[in-house]
């Protein structure tokens, strides 16, 4: 269970019935600004994915919650040490725009993400990365630290699912 989330809520005006949590009489949805970054990050990361290559992004984020004791948002706006970059590129790319526009106009092709990140958020959806708390897509990640950490064996890979490969810190691992 995911803890140290949904501080605030804010209503959005739902154009299905199939979102979780849709009041029926006046369309509207209310949802955290935490479920609405991580669906945003999931969107931007994942957009183009399945929905299992969807929920591995979301399983990523969640697992660096709970191993970090972080919240959510400190995850998705978490910048490498150096300060000038963020760990998800999703967050400074165009897809992390379209997502909030598509979540604040209820357009209805963002449900699906919205119900995922809430899944996350209620601890309700199953971890089907192996433990990851990093991905990447290797035809497009060209990060010389995420690959020293591979080559040196810092990083495990736990799973492939669709254009991302996942990894956890062998630091983490049980004894």
């Amino acid at each position: 269970m995911l803890t140290a989330w949904m501080l605030s809520t804010r209503t959005y005006r739902a154009s299905s019935f199939r979102c979780k949590g849709v009041n029926r009489r006046t369309r509207t949805i209310q949802i955290s600004q935490d479920t609405k970054d991580l669906a945003k990050l999931i969107y931007s990361e994942a957009g183009n994915q399945s929905l299992e290559g969807q929920q591995a992004v979301a399983n990523a984020v969640a697992n660096r919650v709970n191993l970090w004791g972080k919240s959510v948002n400190t995850v998705i706006y978490m910048k490498y040490t150096d300060g000038t970059k963020y760990q998800f590129n999703g967050v400074e790319g165009r897809e992390w725009n379209d997502a909030g526009t598509l979540i604040d106009n209820s357009d209805a092709s963002i449900n699906p993400i919205i119900d995922l990140a809430q899944n996350t958020i209620d601890g309700s959806l199953a971890d089907i990365t192996g433990g990851a708390t990093f991905f990447r897509n290797p035809a497009k990640a060209t990060n010389a630290w995420f690959q020293g950490k591979i080559d040196s064996g810092a990083f495990i890979e736990t799973n492939s699912i669709g254009s991302h490969v996942f990894y956890r810190e062998k630091k983490y691992d049980r004894k």
